[in-house]
């Protein structure tokens, strides 16, 4: 059944819902608590300023539940109920039922977190046992104060909103842990809160890195949004995470970056995956039919690609496999690439070498020279110079000079400087044309770097390495959040020894899941910066 929002909107219909909740009589009242119900889940744009003291009558069918029965229950041994208490609690179950449908909306939020009195009354609500009789209530409770977290400004660390949610992370019930993970990751949206949550709690870290160790892909999820959303906070959360943090987190979270998720279903950005979870927690990924051949990007124009890929495509032009005779010097090699990215953040010694080792694999004796004192000297074996490779930059064709320059505009100074002094003669390559003053030569110079129209190069055959596992999928979920908890980890330089041991397998994870590389790349930038 659709409802026409217009009539919600009226006058008419606010007055109705007023009277109808101050009325006396039963029929108005369930009238009005039915129609709010169904009003509150279908609209999608209802405002509570519309009706600003809606609020304030819905709680003021719950006072004698919360004076009387709730205290009553606390002390009494009885297991049984009235009919009057349980019609008491069904209608104390109605309204926070239609709170928390105005909850979901952004709209709503803001009255609902000032709201003191709701407030008030959702932490004696979540207070109840979970095993209580009342259950369903303190669920309610729960997701209320979960969606209003965006609008709750924190007064210190014993603010009875954290300290409520806190004490909820070390009961035994899942859905009041993954409420209250959820609700302290958004209490930290807020800017004004950084003050208060800017500095980790020893005990609630212990509790994440128990939660991390379950096997259950929702609870995980959202332990790692948690972690990921207080690293992103001035203060020093992140150090203290690193240092309190019972296991080797760096090694856990390198490991999660290969996760397959059953969960949520693949997004087209990383905003959609964050605090996503709730809302896909039940859809399932259905399986491919067809299997994927593992494949990398093309790396015939290397030179666009993002790294590791562009390192790749290029020792792959560079270089052949050779036979046991064919040694180089790593050095040579890294220098090369130095010089012709040197500008445009190139990979590091160590993941050079990582790379290399993937196109072309080094026998043990090459792996413990790299692992020795002058890594930088290493004799590659197994490997040669390719005859076909493409050459860096323009050479010097005057007689038998051949020097190769960075670019044009070096070859250029080089002739003038070096070839055209008291020259009377050119000598560019089969030219002899008589030159006169250097201008004049200058001037006939020219015509040998006359702009041409390009020729059409044949094509290339594409670089291919089969061994390695391609992953191209969406990332979301569990190995989205840990690149990005990564990222934030190492951006204070005193962590960065606790990547040292995973370097080359986050350079391999970076080539081998393309949707999350630019995250481990970031990563492994902080690194080599440091």
């Amino acid at each position: 059944m659709a409802y026409q929002q217009a009539i919600f909107k009226d006058q008419e219909f606010k007055t109705r819902i007023l009277l109808s909740l101050q009325s006396s009589l039963p029929n108005e009242i369930d009238w009005a608590f039915n129609t709010l119900i169904k009003f509150s889940y279908a609209s999608e744009n209802f405002s509570l300023d519309f009706i600003p003291t809606l609020i304030d009558l819905l709680l003021n069918f719950t006072v004698d539940f919360f004076q009387q029965q709730i205290e009553a229950s606390q002390s009494a041994t009885d297991v049984f109920c009235s009919k009057a208490q349980q019609e008491s609690y069904e209608r104390v179950l109605q309204v926070f039922h239609i709170l928390r449908n105005f909850s979901f909306l952004e709209m709503n939020i803001r009255r609902l977190a000032t709201h003191e009195r709701l407030l008030f009354l959702l932490m004696k609500g979540i207070a109840l046992p979970p095993d209580s009789q009342y259950g369903e209530l303190s669920r309610h409770c729960l997701d209320i104060l979960e969606n209003i977290a965006p609008q709750v400004s924190l007064g210190s660390r014993e603010d009875p909103y954290l300290t409520t949610m806190i004490h909820l992370l070390f009961t035994n019930d899942r859905a009041y842990i993954l409420g209250a993970i959820r609700a302290l990751t958004r209490v930290a949206v807020t800017e004004t809160n950084e003050r208060v949550l800017g500095y980790a709690d020893a005990d609630v870290i212990q509790r994440m890195a128990q939660f991390l160790m379950i096997d259950d892909e929702e609870l995980a999820a959202a332990t790692l949004e948690y972690l990921y959303q207080y690293s992103s906070l001035r203060g020093n959360f992140s150090a203290q995470l690193i240092r309190g943090y019972p296991g080797n987190l760096v090694g856990l979270l390198t490991g999660f970056l290969s996760y397959k998720s059953s969960l949520a279903p693949p997004s087209a950005s990383a905003i959609g995956t964050l605090h996503g979870i709730p809302a896909a927690q039940m859809i399932k990924v259905p399986e491919s039919t067809t299997s994927q051949k593992p494949t990398i990007p093309d790396l015939t124009n290397y030179q666009y690609l993002d790294e590791p890929y562009r390192c790749l495509g290029w020792l792959k032009d560079q270089l052949l496999s050779g036979s046991e005779a064919d040694k180089i010097t790593l050095k040579d090699i890294f220098t090369e690439y130095q010089k012709l990215f040197g500008t445009e953040k190139p990979l590091g010694l160590k993941e050079f070498y990582t790379v290399l080792k993937i196109a072309f694999p080094q026998p043990p004796s090459v792996e413990e020279s790299f692992n020795g004192s002058e890594p930088v000297n290493t004799v590659l074996c197994n490997v040669k110079l390719s005859p076909t490779r493409r050459r860096d930059g323009p050479i010097c064709h005057w007689n038998e000079c051949n020097q190769g320059f960075d670019s044009p505009l070096e070859l250029h100074k080089h002739i003038i400087q070096t070839h055209l002094e008291q020259q009377t003669q050119c000598h560019w390559m089969k030219c002899t044309r008589a030159l006169g003053d250097k201008q004049h030569a200058i001037q006939h110079m020219r015509t040998h770097f006359a702009s041409k129209g390009k020729k059409q190069l044949p094509t290339k055959q594409t670089f291919t390495v089969a061994k390695i596992p391609i992953d191209d999928s969406e990332v979301s979920g569990i190995p989205l959040t840990s690149a990005l908890l990564l990222r934030n980890l190492a951006r204070n330089k005193q962590h960065h020894t606790f990547y040292l041991p995973y370097e080359s397998e986050l350079t391999l994870l970076a080539i081998q899941r393309p949707k999350v590389s630019k995250y481990i790349l970031t990563v492994l930038g902080e690194l080599q910066a440091s």
